[in-house]
Formats: structure tokens, C-alpha cells, sequence
């Protein structure tokens, strides 16, 4: 009798044994079965079946697949997919080379593609996040490993990158040909259309006189992106694409960047946007239009190679670098030169261009100091303050020189990792330099009072 008991028992363990490995290999070949995702939240057996698919189907995986898509009608979880706008077809979230969606600053992601879907998170800063999925206006995003839905009706794939800095990640983005309906509304404000002509390999529309001689962007322009290349060590991707155009009058362009109402009260005489670059000639000094060309055009030449929405100091900053740079005797821009326009009547003189910039720095350095380095380059929209906009702007600007003039490895070598996806703050580029932030205030402010601007001696009594 103990024998059949023992051999029962043996028999009835091996079975056991077997049913178990066999039942081990299809769930490891199942992890997604449904019933294996329930008792993920049953009380005791929850966790060993959190761990089991955490092995088996992977954390990261598992935690951006939303929940709620196992058949049957999927109104299940914060995650479930609503049975709403039934034409539309709701995509799977699937991972890997999908387009870039750009998030402004308090954009809400949601857990759900529907109002009442609980928040996953409200972004603080400017973000590019990849698109996994889409139902409609709302739009599945990659929030680190998880699918978060904003609702973005009047998104548009070829719109800018917002205004602002935080981009996560940067990375150079293809120059877009000018807007259609952008363009067309450009066109309507010049008188009769204007002329369309070419200034290096981009459109230039007028209505006013040619002056692509006359300011000297005949020669500046076509060699724009060579010296930027060189400049600063980074190479644009793709090919240039946008417009540049030209209004006679003030009204007319004002006109134009009232469309843009991200520009409200903000003085410009100049801008860039859809792909577009825009000014006007009324008032101009020749040497003012060509500055607000190439700066504009820098701008685009920035986004081509390290990518949009950098912080302010370093955008302007490289943007007032080459447009106050002079044009040399053959026509091409002289990097790292000076330009200045200088007027002398009887009651004195006056100047403009980088000139201007460098003597309005040094006065301020010598009568209330400089903003610090540190505050400047975390500055954002504050950069732009009526009041405070000229100084940061020609801050920047020679804060750049000097950079390039003082740790040109170190300042390139920041340009190129944020080109490739590092953070462009202002952290990364103290420890790319390694001196501490009054140190690098003190050397630049020295630097700054060295440069000796060439202005002429005071008229005589």
C-alpha cells in the first residue's frame, strides 16, 4: 500500500512539475494574454504578475501601451481609446522614426485622447515630443516611456517651432519652403505684387528698388552659409528653401507681422517666420537693411544645423555676430570684423552697426557693470524686455566673439553636442569652458574693454 502511495505521489509531482513548465513556456510566449493582465491587479498574485511581465514584455514597453485595446469594445482604463468619431481610424501607438509634434509651454497631456482623461503631466517648458499615435485633433505623444495625448486642433506639420528655448531634444531641422498662404498674404501687401527676383538661392520679393547691389548682399549672401560653417563648426543639413522679402514702407510690413500674433509688441525691423524672411527699406540705411537680412538669415541657418528654439542669448548671439561683421573689399562678409557706419557733422558724431553696439557696452560696463553671464544666458521671453532688449542683444553678441575669440575648441565643441542632442543651457556650456561664473564674467567684461572702437576725434570748437 505505501508503495501505490509513493508512486502516486511521485507520479502525481512529475505531472504537476510538467504542467507547470508547460504552462510556463506559453506564458512566456503570452505575456499580453488579457487574463495575465488582470491579475496584475488582483491582491496577492499583482505584484509576481507586474514582475512576470516586466521580465517577459519589458517595463518600458509595457507602460506606454495603453490600456483598454484587448477586443471587445476597449472603454476600459484611463487609456482606453473612446468610441467617439467613429470615421476616424485610431492608430496603434507604435514606436520608433515617427515625426516631431512641438508643445508650447502648459500644454496638458492627457492619459486619454478626451477632456475628462485624467493628466499625465503639464509641460513647463518649450518640447518636442515624438508622435505615436493620432485620433482626430489629439495627438499620442512619447512622454518618457509613456503615451500622453494633447488635443491640438489647428496643429500643423510644417508650422515654426514655438518661440521660446527647452526644446527636448534639439536636433537641426530641414529648411521648409515658404507657407503658400503666407506668401500670398506677403505678396498682397507689396504694391502690384512686387518683382520677383533671386538673392543667392533664396526668392527675394520687392516692391521697392533693387538693392541687392547697393547693400552689398549680392556678394554676402551667396557665401553666407560657407562662413557660417566655418564660423562655428557646424554644418547646416539639407538645402536652403525660404524667401526674403522687402517692403518699401514700414506700414506695409507692419501690416504683415500683424499676422503673426506671437510678434505683438515686439519692435522689429526685421523678422522670419513660414519659412519667410521680412523687412522693410523706408528709413533703412543700406548698411541697417543688409544686417537685418543676414541676421534673420542666420536664424535659419541656426535651426538647419543645431536646431530651432534656442535659448535667446545664443540665437541672437550668433545672429548679431555675422550681420555686425563688415563687408571687406571684394564683398564677402569678414567674420570677427567690426561693422560700423560713423557720422560726423558740427555738433558731432554718431554711430551705428556693431560699432554702436560695442560703445553702449563698454559705457555700461564702466557705469553700472554688465548683467552677469549667468543671468543672461538663462535669460528667455525676458530677453526681449522693452528697455533691456538693446543691451542683451549686443551682449550677446560679443559674448559670442569672445567665445570664439578666447575657447574657440570649447565653444564649438558645445555648438556640435547640441547639435546631437545635448541640452542647450547655459550649465552645459560652463562646463565645456570649466571656470566658474565670475570668472568668465571677468574675462569677458575685460575683453569687451579692450576692444577699442574707432571713432573719430570731437569736432573742433
Amino acid at each position: 500500500m505505501n508503495f501505490w502511495k509513493r508512486e502516486w505521489f511521485f507520479w502525481g509531482v512529475a505531472l504537476l512539475a510538467l504542467g507547470g513548465a508547460g504552462g510556463a513556456v506559453w506564458l512566456s510566449q503570452n505575456p499580453d494574454a488579457g487574463w495575465v493582465q488582470d491579475a496584475e491587479g488582483w491582491p496577492l498574485l499583482g505584484p509576481l504578475a507586474r514582475e512576470f511581465r516586466d521580465r517577459y514584455v519589458g517595463r518600458a514597453e509595457r507602460e506606454v501601451r495603453p490600456e483598454g485595446r484587448r477586443g471587445g469594445d476597449g472603454a476600459r482604463g484611463d487609456a482606453a481609446i473612446p468610441k467617439s468619431e467613429p470615421s476616424v481610424e485610431a492608430q496603434e501607438p507604435h514606436f520608433g522614426a515617427r515625426p516631431r509634434v512641438w508643445l508650447t509651454e502648459r500644454t496638458i497631456l492627457r492619459k486619454a485622447p478626451e477632456d475628462g482623461a485624467s493628466e499625465l503631466v503639464e509641460l513647463e517648458p518649450v518640447v518636442s515630443l515624438a508622435e505615436v499615435a493620432r485620433q482626430g485633433d489629439w495627438y499620442g505623444l512619447d512622454w518618457r516611456g509613456e503615451v500622453g495625448w494633447a488635443f491640438l486642433p489647428n496643429y500643423s506639420e510644417v508650422s515654426d517651432p514655438p518661440l521660446g528655448s527647452g526644446i527636448q531634444p534639439l536636433s537641426p531641422v530641414a529648411d521648409l519652403p515658404p507657407d503658400a498662404e503666407r506668401l500670398a498674404a506677403a505678396r498682397a501687401r507689396l504694391r502690384d505684387g512686387g518683382r520677383e527676383l533671386r538673392l543667392g538661392p533664396y526668392l527675394f520679393l520687392t516692391d521697392g528698388p533693387d538693392i541687392r547691389r547697393l547693400t552689398r548682399l549680392d556678394g554676402v549672401v551667396p557665401d553666407l552659409e560657407r562662413i557660417y560653417t566655418e564660423r562655428f563648426g557646424v554644418q547646416p543639413i539639407g538645402s536652403a528653401k525660404a524667401a526674403i522679402v522687402l517692403f518699401s514702407t514700414k506700414e506695409n510690413y507692419l501690416a504683415y507681422k500683424a499676422l503673426d500674433p506671437e510678434l505683438q509688441g515686439r519692435p522689429s525691423s526685421g523678422h522670419v517666420g513660414k519659412g519667410i524672411v521680412a523687412l522693410f527699406l523706408e528709413g533703412q540705411k543700406t548698411d541697417e537693411v543688409r544686417s537685418t537680412v543676414i541676421h534673420e538669415l542666420v536664424h535659419l541657418l541656426n535651426r538647419r544645423a543645431i536646431g530651432p528654439a534656442l535659448p535667446p542669448w545664443l540665437d541672437e548671439g550668433m545672429a548679431e555676430d555675422l550681420s555686425g561683421s563688415a563687408v571687406g573689399d571684394d564683398g564677402r562678409l569678414v567674420p570677427g570684423s567690426v561693422d560700423a557706419t560713423v557720422e560726423v557733422d558740427a555738433t558731432g558724431w554718431s554711430a551705428s552697426g556693431a560699432m554702436a553696439d560695442l560703445i553702449r557696452l563698454r559705457r555700461v560696463a564702466v557705469a553700472s557693470g554688465l548683467p552677469s553671464l549667468e543671468s543672461l544666458v538663462t535669460l528667455d521671453r525676458d530677453f526681449h524686455r522693452r528697455g533691456a532688449q538693446e543691451t542683451h542683444y549686443a551682449m550677446a553678441g560679443f559674448l559670442v566673439r569672445w567665445l570664439l575669440d578666447s575657447y574657440p575648441q570649447a565653444f564649438r565643441g558645445y555648438l556640435a553636442g547640441v547639435a546631437e542632442g545635448g541640452v542647450a543651457d547655459g550649465e552645459g556650456l560652463r562646463r565645456r569652458l570649466g571656470r566658474n561664473w565670475a570668472d568668465l564674467g571677468a574675462e569677458f567684461e575685460a575683453w569687451l574693454l579692450a576692444q577699442t572702437p574707432s571713432v573719430p576725434p570731437p569736432p573742433s570748437e
